[in-house]
């Protein structure tokens, strides 16, 4: 949850966040666990944050 929060926040890009060992496992046992498990959009994208917030 902490690399996803520092995506949706703009703290660091996708693969900063997740490129770490210790992620990749942890994502990849909770994927295990749920098999029916289908992504969704969640949140805005960059282009609309940056939108958002003046420069």
């Amino acid at each position: 949850m902490r690399a996803r929060a520092h995506v949706r926040h703009l703290v660091h890009t996708p693969d900063d966040a997740y490129g770490t060992d210790k992620v990749d496992r942890r994502v990849t046992a909770w994927l295990a666990a749920r098999p029916d498990f289908t992504p969704t959009h969640d949140g805005p994208t960059r282009a609309e944050w940056d939108a958002l917030i003046p420069a």
